[in-house]
C-alpha cells in the first residue's frame, strides 16, 4: 500500500512539473512567433513601399519566409484573399484566424490590426498601419524578452513545488 501512496506522489509531481515547463515552453512560443512576426511585417514593408508587391503575392512571399504559425497564417491569408470569397482584407484576416486557435493573443491582435489597414486604397495608409503594427510588436516583444527569464524559472518552480506540495498532501 505505501508503494502505491509514493508512485502516485511521483505522478503528481511528473504530472505538475510538466504543467510548469509546458507553461515555459508556451511562453518561449510567444517570443518566437513575436519576432516572426515582426520579421514579416518589416519584410512586408519593404515589398510594399519599394517593388509595389500585390497583397496576394506578397502573402506567398511571407509565407515562404517565414516559419511556423505565422507563414501558415500568411499562407492562408494568401488564399482567401484569391478565393475571393471574403470582402476585403480585414474579412480574409478574420477567416484566416479562426483557424488558428492557438495563436498567442498578442500576434492575433496585431494581425488583426493590420488586416484592417491592409488593401487600402492608399499605400501611405497601409505604411502607417505597418509602421504602427511593427511597432506593436516590437513593444511586446521587449516586454516578452525582459520578462521571459524570471517567468520562465517560476512557471517551472510553481510546476514542480507545486506537485511537491500536492504530493506531500497526499502522503
Amino acid at each position: 500500500m505505501c508503494m502505491i501512496r509514493w508512485i502516485g506522489a511521483m505522478c503528481v509531481v511528473g504530472a505538475c512539473g510538466a504543467c510548469g515547463f509546458s507553461m515555459a515552453a508556451s511562453y518561449r512560443g510567444l517570443e518566437k512567433n513575436l519576432q516572426q512576426l515582426g520579421n514579416a511585417l518589416e519584410l512586408m514593408e519593404c515589398q510594399m513601399e519599394y517593388r509595389l508587391t500585390e497583397l496576394p503575392e506578397l502573402c506567398s512571399i511571407l509565407a515562404s519566409a517565414c516559419t511556423g504559425a505565422i507563414g501558415q497564417i500568411f499562407a492562408g491569408l494568401g488564399r482567401q484573399l484569391q478565393s475571393g470569397l471574403a470582402a476585403d482584407a480585414a474579412a480574409c484576416m478574420n477567416l484566416t484566424l479562426e483557424k488558428y486557435p492557438d495563436l498567442p493573443k498578442a500576434c492575433r491582435d496585431v494581425l488583426l490590426q493590420l488586416g484592417t489597414t491592409l488593401g487600402q486604397l492608399d499605400l501611405q495608409g497601409q505604411l502607417r498601419g505597418l509602421a504602427a503594427a511593427k511597432e506593436s510588436v516590437r513593444q511586446t516583444l521587449a516586454k516578452v524578452q525582459a520578462e521571459k527569464s524570471g517567468r520562465l524559472r517560476c512557471y517551472q518552480a510553481l510546476g514542480l513545488c507545486g506537485g511537491a506540495a500536492l504530493a506531500i498532501l497526499f502522503l
